[in-house]
Order: C-alpha cells, then sequence, then structure tokens
C-alpha cells in the first residue's frame, strides 16, 4: 500500500485520521479493481491481486476525472464517495468469505513489486526539497507542468479554474487520467503540487509498471518468470548503458522523466494479460475486458494505446477461426505484410505528400543518429541516405530498434526462433514481435502534435514495448535454470530468485539515481536547471495568503521558455493558476488558445503602462488576478519605487490586489 502514496513526505500527511482515510482509499481502489475482475470472471487467475490494483487504479481515476472535472465535486468528496459505493458493494461478499490470504506467493510478489516501486520512487522524491536547499532542480523540468496539472484537481487555487498555466482555458482530455489520484491523495497532506509530482504520482507510475510486468509473466509461465521479469525491468540496466549507448533510449530516464508512462504501461500490461488468457479459454469477456482496457489507456497514455490497438487486432484476427497455429501464422504474416506495404507506400516521396499530412520519419530518423551515443552510426546512415531514402531509413529503423530495445530483443528473437524450429510455438510467442512491429509503423507513420515535436509520438511509446519484450526475454533463462536443476535439487535456483528479487530493490535505491540520470549534452537544458531561489520566497508568501480564486501572472512573460517559465514554476510551488504562461507553446496552437495569449500579453502591456497605481489595479481586477509580480530592474511607472509592492524578494516586487 505505502507505494501507493510513493516517496511522499510522512509528515505532509496531517493526522491519524487523514492516514486512516489514506488506506482506507487505497483499499477502496484495489477493492474496485477486484470488483472489475470479478465481473470478467478472473479471479482465478494466479496474479489477480496484481490485476486488481492495476485495474482498480485505472478505474478509479477515470471515474473521479469526470465527477472532478464536470460535476464540480473536489478531489476529497469525489473520492470518498468512490470509495463508499465501492465499500458497501464489496462489503456482503466480505461477510460471506472473510478476510484470507489464499496464496501466499501472490502477496510476496505483490510486495516485492511495491517495495521495488518505492525504491525507484524515492531519489526523485526529494527533488523538491533539494531544489529550494540548493536552487537546482534534480529532475525534469517537465514536473513543474505535471504540478500545474495536479494542482487543477487537489486542493489547490487551481482547481476548476481550467489550464493551470492558462487560467479560465477549458483543457482537453489529453491523458489527464493518472493526475487525479495523486491530486487525490494531496487533499489529506500539505505537500506542495510539485512535491506530489515528484513523490506520489512517480510512486504509483512505478508500481503499474512493476505490477503489470509482473501480471504478464506470471500469466506466461508463473511467480518464478515474475520475480525475475521485475528484477529485469527494475535493476537491469536498459540499452542505453551498453552496445550503441544511445541515451535518448534510456528506459529508466524516460520512465522518470514522464511518469505517465508507467500508468500506460500498466494498463496494457493489463490488457494484456486478459488477451493472453482469452487465447487459452475463449472467454468473450476477457477479450471485450482487454479491449476496453486499451481504450481506457488512451486518458493514461496515449502513446500505448496506439501500440497496442494493432496488437490486441492481430491477435483476435488471428486467433478467430484459426484453430492451428499455421492458421493463425498466416494471419499474422498477413497483417506483417500490410504493415510493410504501408511503410513502404509512406516512404515514396509523392505519394507521401499526397496523403496531406507530415510523417517526418527521415528527420525524426536524423534526430536520432545525431544524439550522444557510445557508438556512432551516423556516418553510415549520411552515405546510405545520399544513395538511397529507403535504405537509409531502414538501417536508422534497424538502429532505433537496437538502442531500444537491445539485449531483451535478441534474447526474445532467439527464444522465438527456438519454439518456431522445435515446432513448440504458440500465437502468444508472437505477442511481443507484434509490439515491435507496431512500434516500427507508429514510428514510420505518427504524425507530429500540434506542438511540432517530431519525436513526441514516435519515441516516448518504445518504453511500454520494452517492458512487454522482458518476460519473453527471461522465460528462455527461467526455463534454463529449471533443467539444470530440477525439482528436489532446487535450492541452488530458488536462491537465485530469491538475490534477484533482492535485487529488484536494492539496485534501484543504490543506482537509481545514475540509471535514471539522462546521458546526452541536450539534457542540460532541462535536468538540474537552476531555479532563482527568490521565487521559493515569494511561493512561500503566496501559499499563506492565497485564497481558493486567486490567480497571478508576471508581468512579461519569457516568450523563449518552452517548458518551465517563472509564472510555471510558482504555480507548481503553490498550486495557485497563471494568468498567461507557457507563451511560446501556446501561440503555435492553430485555435482560439493562441488568439487568448496575444489577448492577455496586450492587457498586462496596458497594465505595464498604465497612468497610476489604480488604474493598473482596476485592469488587474477586471481580469481576475490578485498577485501581479514584476522585475525591480524595470518597476512599473505607477510605483517606481516599488513601495506599494507586498513584497520583496530578490529581484522582484509582489503587488496584491484585492477584490
Amino acid at each position: 500500500m505505502a507505494a501507493m502514496i510513493g516517496a511522499l513526505d510522512p509528515s505532509a500527511v496531517r493526522g491519524i485520521p487523514e492516514w486512516l482515510t489514506l488506506w482506507w482509499w487505497c483499499i477502496s481502489t484495489i477493492w474496485s479493481g477486484s470488483l472489475a475482475l470479478g465481473f470478467l470472471r478472473a479471479k482465478d487467475f494466479p496474479a489477480a491481486l496484481m490485476l486488481e490494483t492495476v485495474i482498480g487504479i485505472a478505474a478509479t481515476s477515470l471515474a473521479l476525472l469526470p465527477i472532478i472535472t464536470w460535476a464540480g465535486f473536489t478531489a476529497w468528496s469525489a473520492m470518498t464517495a468512490w470509495s463508499l459505493a465501492i465499500t458497501v458493494c464489496v462489503l456482503p461478499g466480505l461477510a460471506r468469505t472473510g478476510l484470507r490470504v489464499t496464496r501466499l506467493e501472490e502477496l510476496g510478489l505483490f510486495l516485492l513489486c511495491c517495495a521495488s516501486s518505492y525504491a525507484w520512487a524515492l531519489p526523485t522524491s526529494r527533488a523538491a526539497d533539494v531544489l529550494v536547499v540548493t536552487g537546482r532542480f534534480p529532475a525534469w523540468t517537465d514536473y513543474f507542468i505535471h504540478a500545474g496539472e495536479i494542482a487543477r484537481f487537489g486542493p489547490y487555487p487551481a482547481f476548476g479554474r481550467g489550464l493551470a498555466s492558462m487560467v479560465d482555458v477549458a483543457p482537453g482530455f489529453y491523458h489527464l487520467a493518472s493526475y487525479v489520484l495523486p491530486a487525490t491523495f494531496a487533499s489529506l497532506s500539505n505537500a506542495t503540487p510539485l512535491q506530489v509530482a515528484v513523490s506520489t504520482w512517480l510512486g504509483m507510475s512505478f508500481l503499474m509498471l512493476t505490477l503489470g510486468v509482473a501480471a504478464v509473466a506470471t500469466a506466461l509461465r508463473g511467480g518464478t518468470l515474475a520475480i525475475a521479469s521485475v528484477a529485469a525491468v527494475t535493476a537491469v540496466p536498459d540499452p542505453s548503458f551498453y552496445w550503441l549507448g544511445n541515451g535518448f533510449f534510456g528506459f529508466h530516464w524516460l520512465l522518470v522523466t514522464a511518469p505517465g508512462s508507467g500508468y500506460g504501461i500498466g494498463i496494457v500490461s493489463a490488457a494484456t494479460v486478459l488477451l493472453l488468457l482469452w487465447t487459452s479459454r475463449p472467454r468473450k469477456l476477457l477479450l471485450v475486458g482487454s479491449a476496453v482496457l486499451g481504450l481506457c489507456s488512451v486518458l493514461l497514455r496515449v502513446h500505448c494505446t496506439m501500440l497496442f490497438a494493432p496488437v490486441w487486432a492481430s491477435v483476435t484476427f488471428a486467433r478467430l477461426g484459426g484453430a492451428s497455429l499455421q492458421t493463425q501464422l498466416v494471419k499474422l504474416a498477413t497483417i506483417a505484410l500490410v504493415l510493410t506495404l504501408l511503410v513502404t507506400f509512406v516512404l515514396v516521396a509523392p505519394l507521401r505528400e499526397a496523403l496531406g499530412y507530415r510523417l517526418d520519419l527521415l528527420p525524426y530518423l536524423d534526430v536520432i543518429q545525431h544524439q550522444d551515443a557510445m557508438v556512432r552510426t551516423d556516418t553510415v546512415y549520411t552515405l546510405l541516405k545520399a544513395h538511397s531514402v529507403v535504405l537509409a531509413a531502414i538501417f536508422g529503423v534497424a538502429v532505433l530498434l537496437l538502442s531500444a530495445f537491445g539485449a531483451p530483443l535478441l534474447f526474445y528473437a532467439a527464444y522465438l526462433a527456438q519454439k518456431l524450429f522445435g515446432h513448440e510455438g504458440k500465437l502468444t510467442d508472437f505477442i511481443p514481435g507484434l509490439f515491435v512491429l507496431s512500434f516500427v509503423a507508429v514510428t514510420v507513420l505518427a504524425p507530429p502534435p500540434w506542438t511540432g515535436d517530431i519525436t513526441e509520438f514516435k519515441h516516448r511509446g518504445f518504453v511500454l514495448v520494452y517492458a512487454i519484450i522482458v518476460p519473453w526475454a527471461v522465460l528462455p533463462v527461467v526455463e534454463l535454470c529449471r533443467r539444470l536443476f530440477p525439482p528436489p535439487n532446487r535450492t541452488f535456483a530458488n536462491l537465485v530468485f530469491c538475490l534477484a528479487g533482492v535485487a529488484a530493490i536494492a539496485v534501484p535505491l543504490l543506482f537509481g539515481r545514475q540509471m535514471s540520470t539522462p546521458r546526452f549534452a541536450w539534457a542540460a537544458n532541462f535536468f538540474n536547471t537552476r531555479v532563482d531561489p527568490a521565487l521559493f520566497s515569494l511561493a512561500e508568501h503566496l501559499r499563506i495568503h492565497a485564497g481558493p480564486r486567486d490567480v497571478l501572472t508576471f508581468d512579461r512573460p519569457d516568450p523563449e521558455v518552452t517548458l518551465a517559465d517563472q509564472a510555471t514554476v510558482v504555480t507548481a510551488l503553490t498550486g495557485m493558476p497563471a494568468f498567461v504562461s507557457r507563451v511560446k507553446v501556446y501561440s503555435l496552437r492553430s485555435d482560439s488558445l493562441a488568439k487568448t495569449v496575444q489577448q492577455r500579453e496586450l492587457l498586462l502591456k496596458s497594465v505595464e503602462e498604465a497612468s497610476s497605481y489604480e488604474k493598473a489595479g482596476s485592469l488587474l481586477e477586471r481580469a481576475g488576478i490578485r498577485w501581479y509580480l514584476v522585475n525591480s530592474s524595470r518597476p512599473p511607472q505607477w510605483d517606481p519605487t516599488g513601495a506599494k509592492a507586498d513584497l520583496k524578494a530578490g529581484e522582484w516586487l509582489l503587488f496584491r490586489f484585492d477584490k
């Protein structure tokens, strides 16, 4: 349970009633997954507890999202009502069966996943405190943005005010569900949104990841494989540390940098487990449940949905009406051929332009080839590109696959070849291969988002494929151990797997920071960046004096900062929404948001040029702004000495305009 709140400082939780409420919420979350699994008639699955937790977190997040967003319930009231409803549904069954543990192995595996998740979250969970002490943020700057998103759902002034970085602008539903539970837990604590982001949000992400991998491995070959797979995912260095050594494909780096990935991996892993169960016991509920979970991943991590949908369709198509493996393979080969033809089709320049959107495959491969890596392949790529675009694309994709999946992909390929040559293959053995094919198709076909970042859809999903491959890659090692140490001589093998479990906890504790630190030069602009210490004093003052509807703004939003400008940082530290921030990225929008940015910048220009303090205050109050921050090197003409400022901190003046 502790892993469900990550590594949040215990002192942040207010008291015993809040702790009891928190535990009740956690148990109710798992119970909601248990109800879902019971409806699917899959409670006899050996890793049911893992599935119940993953599905419960997803179901609770998705249920609370519309209640908080549309119905206007606070996070505390929404979660309490949900937990009460789940408890009422579960209590009759508990009265009949009682509370008892029937599978100690399953409970041990669950606790291993919790402990490993806690170990991975712990180093980063102190980043917000380190920031205040040192002035540097030892994590990726995206956390400031994520903290603002969490503030929208939690007990902060940003609640119910739309985008935290552009107050009262309606947000979209771009995989926001992962923020809901961390924001809900924050209603029981004194934590800032940034503290919640680097601890609870990250901790639950790793919990979803480890439980999902454990569930897939258990479905394949039981608890032994699950322990080995969890250890391989959490304790073994990823491919960015060996062979080509491309840091941009650091598995652990991206999991810590973008914790939404763990939520997507968890829910898609659960969907994959149901798909695996359906191939052996074809009940429609399992197939439908797998599809529903796959669709739900859209609101958790859309990148994972893009990769899982083709796999689900492929397996379903191959299994339906295909009794023999040969028939199923023919169907899979047909799908692979269609994908190959599609990829080839979009590589032809005239036809590609006829599609009406930019694919940006070669520009993306250019980015990959010119990343910092231990082994450089850009020279070969450039030579091939000069002679043949198709050959360059094929070479670039091959380098990409080796960089992203490394040894697990080769181990899986060897395992699959052995199964095929031994005529022992099953349809489920091809699932990781289908994920790889899906990844290649997305790499080629996915267009850039509105921000213009060509890596967004093509790159971010590789962590899902890596996590899915690992159980199949570890499987031959586990089978070899079983053959070398058959019963009753299993003592040594059991010792090895116990050590693997210990490594899954010890390695993240000892080396997690090094394993997740970005290893490419341009990361210096986004990792361990310096933050103006005066912003901490401003944020503390705002937290003490903030009202429930307060809004802040800086007089001149930085037009060059894409991710975390000054307003974004203060919002992350206070939970107070900004009138306008991140103007560079929002100005790229083609909808009304770009126009809103322009209008708000004009208003701030009018405030700056106001003839008197009263005139400036009138403009700000009409816009709903209470806190106005100005750099003392350019004080407003209506208060050139800063005498009317509510606070002076460093080079900043903080003005307060009460309604």
